[in-house]
């Protein structure tokens, strides 16, 4: 049997089942992926079992996320090279989550750089935005506002944009600014089915 084909269908079991809601069934699937692409010399599969181990296997997501970048730096695949953005992104959420937002701001700033390098417009301009998202949490508002309106002047209509557009606005006491930039943020998430289920609050929050 072809290992890599047992590493894929571990990663997608486990996948399925994180999606689920069942994450630590799914964490068992991925330390086995990660267990097999190891010795079967898949730099590609390892990372991707690694970065799914830092999603459903929270408390140790710091070391899953580590295990997943040295990979990454040994590894000769340009494919495998290309984690590095995603795997800087995703700790910085992490930290961000914490409230350690100058952690998360360093993350961000390498995911950036990752992806100015190996990634695509989308994903560079999803970095910056969460560059500038992290300078928000940290109170430098005049900062992340300049990439926020750089982003909205050179790219499509873009909800998430607005919201901190709005947020910023409000946040420097320009309130009638601020509202312009929200009524579009409504308009733009509130049309985003996924936004409008899970993120029910912030969309509450635009309309006030």
């Amino acid at each position: 049997t072809d290992p890599v084909v047992g590493i894929r269908l571990s990663l997608e079991r486990g996948r399925l089942l994180n999606s689920s809601g069942s994450p630590a069934a799914a964490t068992e699937h991925f330390i086995d992926a990660l267990g097999a692409a190891r010795s079967a010399a898949e730099d590609f599969l390892e990372v991707d079992a690694a970065h799914m181990l830092a999603i459903t296997d929270r408390d140790h997501a710091d070391d899953w996320t580590a295990q997943a970048l040295r990979a990454v730096g040994r590894s000769r695949d340009p494919r495998t090279q290309r984690w590095a953005g995603s795997l800087h992104n995703n700790a910085g959420w992490t930290r961000h989550d914490a409230g350690d937002y100058a952690a998360a701001l360093d993350e961000f700033e390498v995911a950036l750089a990752a992806y100015s390098v190996h990634g695509t417009i989308e994903q560079v301009r999803v970095a910056r935005w969460a560059v500038a998202r992290a300078l928000r949490s940290m109170a430098r508002f005049d900062d992340a506002l300049e990439i926020q309106l750089r982003l909205a002047a050179h790219g499509p209509a873009d909800g998430y944009v607005e919201e901190e557009l709005a947020e910023l606005l409000l946040a420097t006491a320009r309130r009638q600014e601020a509202a312009e930039h929200a009524r579009a943020a409504v308009e733009l998430l509130a049309a985003d089915g996924w936004f409008a289920e899970y993120e029910s609050g912030r969309l509450e929050r635009l309309r006030q």
